[in-house]
């Protein structure tokens, strides 16, 4: 059973993670009996126990590492992040979790369970084989799981220079809408792909990935899979709307130019707060039935991660702690655990097999 898997069961109610444990090896590889099969390690139930399955929200920070989160203790300099802390206040924060150094290659970890020594996702930016039995495929491929939708709300990058405008579907995703390259120029002046479909989209970033999530949400009538990967804080930093952050901050170039840590922690807190938006516009049934996975992609970049903590050379990009070592919260629905923080070393390919 992998490291999260065995973890977790300790967590969360056992039925949606019964077939966790049906492979030994150290990736997750591409057997079809990784999601939600039943197998010898399937934890056993009373005949009269009624199982619910449960929503699954992997949310996914771009270059957030543990300088950069409130619910770590290691930095001075930190963002307001009240829905992040609320989860981590009902659920369990991860201290011994571990990503690649880069955006693509932790993606492509976490839809393959998978190393990049064996997916083929070993360098930034990088094609993903479209025919690997991803985790969107897997849970549709499976009868126990077969009835889940699944959607890529995000940040995609995955699809090598993102030409490949089909790559999300053809690699087994219900639904996709989002950005395909991995790095966004204007935050409010971005290329849009819907399914395999480009267009312009002039809301910010963060708020329009957040209103996606909200309307795919609330049109599914079935139990669902989604993917949220929001890009900011990732560079290039800026100035996000006033209302979804409390710092005053003027927006200039050579304001940015000097201060780029205060804009970068800016955009963790309009993340947050749309976060909490999400989670908001949920009924309370669907929310209470969401189990909620949240995790960064790498560690902080270098110019702006708190130096006192990680030398600008120690950080994103490296495979130092400060490049590899990332936040990691679990809440929601089948958490037991309140407020309690987590010591087991757990690596992004144990998501594949957990979830």
């Amino acid at each position: 059973m992998h490291r999260l898997a065995k973890f977790l069961v300790f967590i969360l109610v056992c039925p949606p993670f019964t077939g966790c444990g049906s492979s030994g090896s150290n990736d997750a590889g591409n057997s079809s009996t990784l999601a939600g099969s039943s197998s010898s390690s399937a934890v056993d139930l009373a005949p009269d126990t009624e199982v619910s399955k449960p929503n699954i929200l992997l949310i996914i920070a771009d270059d957030l590492g543990l300088d950069s989160s409130a619910q770590y203790s290691i930095s001075r300099d930190l963002p307001n992040t009240p829905t992040l802390d609320a989860l981590a206040a009902s659920g369990v924060v991860f201290e011994n979790a571990w990503a690649t150094p880069a955006c693509t290659t932790t993606r492509g970890s976490l839809i393959t369970g998978m190393h990049g020594v064996n997916s083929g996702v070993d360098t930034v930016p990088n094609l993903m084989d479209s025919n690997l039995l991803t985790l969107q495929r897997a849970l549709k491929s499976d009868a126990a799981t077969a009835d889940y939708s699944t959607a890529v709300i995000g940040k995609w990058h995955i699809a090598g220079t993102g030409r490949d405008l089909n790559h999300p579907l053809d690699s087994g995703v219900g639904y996709y809408w989002g950005n395909i390259a991995g790095t966004i120029a204007d935050y409010s002046n971005w290329l849009l792909t819907t399914d395999a479909v480009q267009s312009t989209s002039t809301t910010y970033h963060t708020t329009a990935v957040t209103d996606k999530a909200i309307e795919w949400v609330s049109d599914q009538s079935s139990p669902w899979f989604l993917w949220l990967a929001y890009v900011a804080p990732h560079s290039p930093y800026h100035n996000p709307p006033q209302d979804l952050h409390d710092r005053a901050l003027s927006g200039t170039a050579d304001d940015i130019n000097a201060n780029k840590r205060a804009y970068f922690l800016a955009a963790i807190e309009a993340m947050d707060a749309e976060i909490g938006r999400l989670l908001e516009a949920m009924t309370p049934a669907e929310r209470a039935n969401t189990l909620i996975l949240y995790i960064g992609d790498n560690g902080t970049p270098g110019n702006v991660a708190d130096n006192s903590v990680y030398s600008s050379g120690k950080t994103k990009g490296t495979l130092y702690e400060g490049g590899v070592r990332v936040p990691m919260l679990v809440s929601g629905a089948g958490v037991t655990r309140e407020a309690q923080r987590e010591e087991a070393l757990v690596n992004t390919v144990d998501f594949y097999p957990t979830i």
